[in-house]
């Protein structure tokens, strides 16, 4: 849902230029309701979470939860309307169906394990191809523009389909090894569309999940969940309001005409989107968390200080974490274990992550740079414990170097987390703009206008 005000600012702008004489109320008023605006514009769903968790408290502890699920599936219906909602139930349905047929509410009828893993690799292939079949048919929606182009979102994120597709395959995959608690109807729903986690997660994995509903069942609303949840919340709406009212109009302003900023300006506008990037999708996620607390649930963390981390490993278990954890968990692990060496999947893990935020090539180049990030790292961590352990007769600067690094660590750790956090703030630009808008601003970067 896009609840768009932008052609009431223009008249807006008039009406206050007409009535109020006084010029710092009047620009103050204009500016109150853009940042309304854009907040309703980026944001819509902290309103309906705030429509939709206030019913709960007042209704009977026995259908609580059950009027919880079906406030996040009117969300979904009402923010996207019934016709994306049907096959959004659909598939999952198909999916919930064949578990309990091959394994059984308690999963006591895996059968051989050559049989589990040949029904989740079908599995697991048919969501795959449901979801390369809607991201074929169309994976963006023309929000902004930037510079005369469009600047896109995936569609398949923004209402939830994204986030939809790990759960799934998680539920796959540990419903074939035995490792789920039980699967019945209702929680696995309510897994799939706990409204506070829908749209942008964190990925929660179903134990847990499923373990919090009991939780939550037996012991009803407690004083401690309201207080943190709300803390929580209030969090996440001072970091989105940060994000709204200073970071994103200042990194619009430097990206749409790049070639009218300094080589510092531009330094600011990169080093500040990932600033902004950072508030919005961690703010996103404090106020889920907060929601979801309101509830009952304590949804996984999704963010630990990721810009305090000294060396790019840390800095992707700090960053996403859910998703980082589910891309280790099923994508990365099993590939290590079948033989594959650590470079490569660096570079696959990656290309797959960014491919599932937007089937673009600059996405799939995003990837290629975190594949490089993290093999420099792994190879520079090889090489320091070699030159610690084993130095060779030319590497006395090195054993000079760590012999400091050991005599100053705060030192140490200042350099590692600012070159960690300059190659994540180069590297995300990529992410955000084609490699061609990219490039014109790394010009500018590097004075080459």
């Amino acid at each position: 849902m896009t609840i768009n005000l932008i052609h009431l600012l223009k008249p807006l702008e008039q009406w206050l230029n007409g009535v109020i004489e006084n010029e710092t109320l009047r620009k103050a008023l204009f500016h109150v309701f853009r940042l309304f605006h854009l907040y309703l514009y980026e944001f819509p769903d902290y309103f309906l979470f705030a429509l939709a968790v206030l019913p709960f408290f007042f209704l009977p502890k026995r259908i609580r939860h059950g009027y919880a699920l079906f406030a996040g599936l009117g969300i979904v219906a009402y923010t996207y309307g019934w016709g994306l909602l049907v096959p959004m139930m659909l598939v999952p349905l198909l999916v919930f169906l064949a578990l309990r047929i091959w394994y059984g509410e308690q999963g006591d009828k895996r059968g051989s394990e050559k049989q589990s893993r040949l029904r989740s690799a079908g599995m697991i292939g048919f969501l795959l191809v449901v979801y390369g079949v809607l991201v074929w048919r169309e994976t963006t929606e023309t929000l902004w523009m930037w510079n005369d182009r469009p600047i896109l979102i995936p569609i398949l994120h923004f209402c939830g389909i994204g986030f939809m597709l790990p759960k799934l395959i998680h539920v796959v995959v540990d419903a074939g090894k035995g490792s789920l608690p039980s699967l019945r109807l209702f929680p696995f729903f309510y897994y799939l569309f706990f409204f506070p986690m829908f749209r942008m997660g964190p990925i929660e994995r179903y134990p847990r999940f499923f373990a919090d509903y009991h939780h939550a069942l037996a012991k009803g609303i407690q004083r401690e969940d309201l207080l943190a949840g709300l803390w929580r919340i209030s969090l996440g709406g001072v970091k989105t309001i940060v994000f709204a009212a200073w970071l994103w109009p200042f990194r619009q302003a430097g990206a749409t005409h790049p070639e009218e900023c300094t080589m510092l300006g531009m330094y600011a506008v990169i080093t500040l989107g990932t600033l902004s990037a950072y508030l919005q999708f961690s703010g996103y996620s404090d106020i889920a968390i907060g929601f979801g607390r309101l509830l009952g649930f304590s949804l996984t963390e999704n963010f630990s200080f990721p810009y305090f981390s000294s060396n790019y490993a840390k800095i992707w278990r700090r960053w996403h974490i859910s998703m980082s954890f589910w891309l280790r968990d099923y994508l990365y692990i099993p590939l290590r274990r079948v033989g594959i060496g650590p470079y490569p999947l660096y570079f696959l893990t990656f290309i797959v992550a960014g491919l599932w935020h937007n089937f673009s090539f600059h996405w799939f180049m995003w990837g290629v740079l975190q594949g490089i990030g993290l093999s420099v790292y792994r190879l520079w961590a090889i090489f320091w414990l070699w030159i610690e352990h084993k130095p060779p007769s030319w590497a006395g600067p090195f054993v000079a170097l760590q012999a400091l690094s050991r005599r100053f660590p705060t030192v140490s750790w200042v350099l590692g987390v600012t070159v960690t956090l300059h190659y994540f703030a180069m590297t995300g630009v990529a992410s955000l703009f084609t490699l061609s808008h990219s490039w014109r601003m790394f010009r500018v970067l590097l004075g080459l206008y």
